[in-house]
């Protein structure tokens, strides 16, 4: 993968999951998920 193709991916997650994730209630689960991909950079 490109390394431009492999930032617009998380890039478009954030803005459409991440941003609402309060408002679905889910802001615990994206914060975890989120360490666990920092972790690997």
């Amino acid at each position: 993968m490109s390394e431009h193709l492999s930032s617009i991916v998380p890039r478009s997650h954030l803005h459409d999951h991440v941003v609402t994730a309060t408002e679905r209630g889910d802001a615990g689960e994206i914060v975890d998920e989120l360490m666990e991909i920092l972790k690997y950079r």
